[in-house]
C-alpha cells in the first residue's frame, strides 16, 4: 500500500520510470530462482523439524521469515543498480 501511495505521490512519468526493461529482466530472474530457494527451503525445513531439532511451530515461523529473506536477497543480488 505504501509502495502504491509513493507511486501515486511521485507521478505518472516517475511510476513508469521504476519498471523500466531493467526491472523486468531483473525480476523474471530472481523469480526463476526464488522457487528453486523455496523449494530447498521447504525441505531442509522438514529434515529439521522432522529430527525433532525444532519444534514444528517454530520451523514453520522460520520457515516464512526465510523465505521473504531470501525472496530479497536474490533481488538484490541481481540488481545491477543496487551494486
Amino acid at each position: 500500500m505504501i509502495i502504491a501511495l509513493a507511486a501515486l505521490v511521485a507521478g505518472r512519468r516517475q511510476a513508469r520510470r521504476a519498471t523500466d526493461d531493467l526491472y523486468r529482466h531483473v525480476v523474471a530472474r530472481f523469480e526463476r530462482q526464488t522457487h528453486c530457494v523455496s523449494m530447498a527451503l521447504f525441505v531442509a525445513m522438514a529434515v529439521v523439524c522432522t529430527r525433532g531439532l525444532v519444534p514444528w511451530n517454530a520451523g514453520f515461523a522460520a520457515l516464512g521469515c526465510l523465505m521473504g529473506a531470501s525472496c530479497l536477497a536474490l533481488f538484490v543480488r541481481h540488481d545491477p543498480r543496487v551494486r
